[in-house]
């Protein structure tokens, strides 16, 4: 089998250290069932949109291509409700596409489609994946996939791989925390021509000189406009610098694009979620104790366990994960 490992749409990282530990867990899954490749990929969320991060896979080259094509469009909704919405068990074990056939995606020509259908738009017959998350916060999806022509997977493969699910969620959420590490979250500025030279730039944005990056973001400013966009794991905005009525040179700005988060009802209990949402409003811990009729001991253990189960360590990160609840599912206890 090849082992040849391909990576696109990888955000710039200086440090290899998260994609080598990704490359680890793909080469310790793909020994242990009969597939053609295994593939990772994660996810950013822009404006609400999720779009495909870094992906590697190992075996297979023929897969790269509809990934790549994946690159700069939206992911399509079902893999959105996957990362945002998973079944209890994807979180837990691996499941194949059969197991996901309530979700569905309408196809190119109008038609209804299930999950069961999407691995044959790729060129492959079936897979079978894990989602993994660090508190609520997605990870990635990782898994195998056999190509078009080669059958589905045997009902023995999930029992071969989901002993590993303990070494590869631990492997995966090692990768993302380097990377978070390495992840300075500063905002890059690049002022370019109208003919695609780099007038100005930040400190920070000498890895964007690349021609490769260069041509990339001269394709955005062909495009201003007001609404953030997908580019190589950053939010990318432009605004035309006018004079005379005419555009003088282009604003970039890219800022670190978020990694998508589970929803939170998913993570939380109804009493947490009470709790943080008292909290997210503005309520001390003694006022939340109050209104809850619970010690304020008690409420510090709440506080203490959402934030370690949302993966944050800040109110204001609990107010902008928590916003993402609307009021009515709200349980009182």
């Amino acid at each position: 089998m090849s082992r040849d490992s391909i990576t696109s749409s990888t955000p710039i990282n200086p440090d290899r250290t998260a994609d080598r530990l990704r490359l680890d867990a793909l080469n310790l899954l793909i020994d242990r069932a009969d597939a053609d490749a295994a593939v990772y990929f994660d996810a950013r969320d822009v404006e609400g949109h999720l779009y495909l991060g870094t992906s590697l896979i190992v075996g297979a080259p023929k897969l790269r291509e509809p990934l790549m094509e994946m690159r700069d469009e939206p992911l399509p909704s079902l893999l959105e409700s996957v990362i945002r919405a998973p079944a209890a068990e994807e979180r837990t074990q691996f499941i194949t596409a059969r197991q996901r056939r309530d979700l569905h995606f309408v196809g190119a020509d109008g038609e209804l489609l299930s999950m069961g259908d999407w691995p044959k738009r790729l060129g492959a017959s079936d897979w079978l994946g894990l989602v993994v998350y660090s508190g609520a916060r997605f990870v990635g999806w990782i898994g195998l996939w056999r190509l078009a022509g080669r059958g589905t997977f045997a009902p023995t493969a999930v029992h071969h791989v989901n002993p590993l699910v303990a070494t590869l969620e631990d492997m995966l959420i090692r990768a993302h925390r380097a990377e978070l590490e390495a992840d300075t979250r500063s905002t890059i500025y690049l002022l370019m021509s109208p003919d695609g030279d780099i007038l100005h730039a930040s400190p920070s944005a000498q890895p964007w000189f690349h021609d490769e990056y260069r041509d990339e973001l001269y394709k955005l400013t062909l495009q201003p406009g007001e609404t953030p966009r997908y580019f190589a794991g950053m939010s990318a905005q432009v605004t035309p610098m006018h004079a005379l009525g005419s555009p003088r040179a282009y604003l970039i700005t890219l800022n670190p694009a978020d990694y998508p988060r589970i929803a939170p009802e998913l993570v939380l209990t109804p009493t947490q979620i009470e709790v943080a949402r008292m909290a997210t409003s503005g309520a001390t811990v003694d006022e939340i104790a109050r209104l809850l009729d619970r010690s304020p001991h008690t409420v510090k253990t709440h506080l203490k366990h959402i934030y370690r189960r949302l993966d944050i360590s800040t109110r204001v990160e609990l107010v902008e994960v928590m916003g993402t609840i609307p009021p009515h599912q709200v349980v009182d206890f």
